[in-house]
């Protein structure tokens, strides 16, 4: 069996409106032209869907997304989609959604309508057209159009439609982008999806490297990436590639919001992602002013009519939605998943020898998403560390999607509470975990700032002495240590987050069957300390970069559950368990 993805990458499905993931909602498939089925009713008429491009393992119907809102769906001919939420209520329908194996990369988001389309009449730029028969469920409003008249393809996004009449005939009036239609008409296609910020949210069809935003403006064009862009109407409903291979620094500017009609859209991907320059919008997006794009990552742009947003939970500031924030995303580790960024002590200059990702959190945008900013950086250097002896902390600061170094006065720890006002001492580094807003004192003010710690050193005899990187994402799992500490024994674990952690364990790993408390190689357990006053959970005082836990100072030292029976009981050795910490900053 002969079968294609549609789209050509995961289905995804989205709240209208608001670019939230449909996590667990209904995609129903049924053959085209049939009426859609009831949220968990029968289906009268199913078309079959499949797992993969094989063909032989289908999918349930109907799929129930992950929580992502995501499935792998491939299509066997055209078929009619029909998603619910997951309280069951109707997102869209789709009808006559193609498999597109035979379609070619220009045409793949729009399907192509066998009903001869009849020209109306065209005033401005919008243009009338009517078809036979009740398309009201494939020229919904806010869907794109692709129509054929004499000279080539013309493209708009539809503004109302109705079907009335026996034999019935659906009007639809469309405001075409450039070219409006006339009598010429020939054809008309629907666009896949309804554009975000109108229906379904996100359009789901392949980035196409239609071109590349290249020097000049006016335009699009060129192959070199660099200089300035200015987007047209006549670009969008399109997905762009910024060159992976920038020579200097790139700005875009996008149609004013108000001269597009609502749920206009563009696709732009920053395939570029060096250090050395930037791309900037220079229209505001979300209430940012001149967003900066950072490197590797898509945005879903889309206009309501009078402003610019990112869609999907795109931030603002450089890059997807992250889990955490306001930390160092990713860079090198070793096997045990410590940072490894190296750095060489002895003099007043640290260089890491990595490449880091990080995000500053700036609170959140009018309309609730994210406003991160995210930088890369390669290899960054502090220099003139201070040589009076002390501890000192490095940080980052994002800049054009890149991150400039900088160093706090000796001592001055950064602060991170939970609300208050932040801190106008000089170099003082206050960060609002509610509020999810960093800010730099001035010595009067402490203003916003998109900073994010990533070390600090210890400076004696007018050098550094020690460097500690913070971990990432404000975490560590701490790896397996064998044999438990000898009774009444202190141990103490560096974690390096740069932070007190809310949220520390101990746990215990059997490694040789114990017959006491009945556990077997393998299990994780919960062990008590056993001390002369009887049995109690481990003390885990921490540190901003350590955690301890002193082991029980009578018998065992280590009290266990006895699976079988739910009783306690001291462990047979301390070398059947090894133990590990796991901390998180918690937030």
């Amino acid at each position: 069996m002969s079968v294609s993805l549609c789209p050509p990458v995961r289905f995804q499905g989205f709240y209208p409106g608001t670019g939230n993931p449909l996590s667990g909602g209904y995609l129903y498939s049924v053959q085209p032209g049939t009426a859609a089925p009831a949220w968990q009713g029968s289906i009268a008429y199913p078309m079959a869907t499949y797992t993969d491009s094989t063909g032989l393992v289908p999918n349930t119907n109907p799929i129930i997304l992950d929580g992502n809102g995501q499935a792998d769906v491939w299509l066997s001919g055209y078929t009619k989609l029909v998603l619910y939420d997951m309280n069951g209520n109707l997102v869209w329908t789709r009808d006559n959604v193609s498999s597109m194996a035979n379609l070619q990369p220009s045409t793949l988001q729009f399907i192509p309508q066998s009903a001869q389309p009849t020209f109306v009449s065209a005033s401005g730029q919008t243009g009338i057209f009517s078809v036979p028969g009740n398309y009201t469920s494939t020229f919904q409003v806010g869907t794109a159009v692709q129509a054929t008249i004499t000279g080539g393809n013309v493209y708009g996004e539809v503004q109302s439609i109705y079907a009335s009449g026996t034999p019935t005939v659906t009007t639809v009036t469309v405001w075409w982008f450039t070219t409006v239609i006339n009598s010429s008409l020939s054809a008309v296609a629907a666009g896949i999806l309804t554009p975000p910020g109108v229906g379904s949210a996100m359009p789901l069809y392949p980035t196409v490297p239609i071109t590349t935003p290249g020097s000049g403006t006016g335009g699009i064009g060129g192959s070199s990436g660099t200089g300035s862009t200015t987007f047209g109407v006549a670009n969008l409903f399109q997905p762009f590639i910024i060159s992976s291979s920038l020579t200097a620094n790139l700005s875009l500017t996008l149609p004013a919001a108000s001269t597009v009609p609502p749920g206009s859209w563009l696709r732009i991907r920053n395939g570029y992602t060096g250090s050395a320059y930037t791309v900037q919008f220079q229209t505001t997006i979300d209430g940012a002013a001149t967003p900066y794009m950072a490197g590797g990552i898509d945005w879903y742009l889309w206009s309501d009519g009078s402003s610019w947003h990112v869609t999907g939970g795109f931030s603002i500031s450089g890059g997807m939605p992250t889990q955490v924030r306001q930390t160092v995303l990713s860079g090198p580790v070793d096997a045990n998943g410590n940072v490894n960024f190296g750095g060489s002590t002895g003099s007043t200059t640290v260089t890491m020898n990595a490449t880091i990702i990080a995000t500053a959190a700036n609170g959140f945008t009018a309309n609730g998403q994210q406003n991160d900013a995210v930088g890369v950086g390669a290899n960054l250097s502090w220099t003139n560390i201070p040589a009076t002896a002390g501890t000192y902390y490095l940080y980052v600061t994002v800049t054009g999607g890149g991150l400039t170094p900088g160093i706090t006065p000796m001592g001055l720890v950064p602060i991170y509470e939970w609300g208050g006002t932040p801190s106008s001492t000089n170099g003082q580094f206050t960060f609002l975990i509610q509020q999810m807003q960093g800010f730099m004192g001035n010595g009067t003010s402490a203003p916003q700032a998109n900073i994010i710690f990533v070390g600090e050193v210890n400076v004696s005899s007018n050098v550094v002495q020690s460097i500690t990187w913070y971990q990432l994402m404000g975490r560590y799992t701490a790896p397996w240590t064998a044999t438990l500490p000898s009774n009444g024994t202190t141990t103490t674990i560096n974690h390096n987050l740069g932070i007190m952690p809310s949220l520390r364990r101990i746990e215990f790993l059997c490694t040789t069957n114990d017959s006491a408390i009945g556990a077997y190689a393998g299990d994780v357990l919960d062990l008590l300390a056993e001390g002369s006053g009887g049995w109690s959970t481990f003390a885990l005082p921490a540190t901003r970069n350590s955690i301890s836990f002193t082991a029980g100072s009578s018998s065992a030292g280590y009290v266990g559950q006895i699976l079988s029976t739910g009783d306690f009981s001291g462990i047979n050795s301390k070398s059947n368990f090894s133990y590990r910490v796991i901390v998180n900053r918690g937030w």
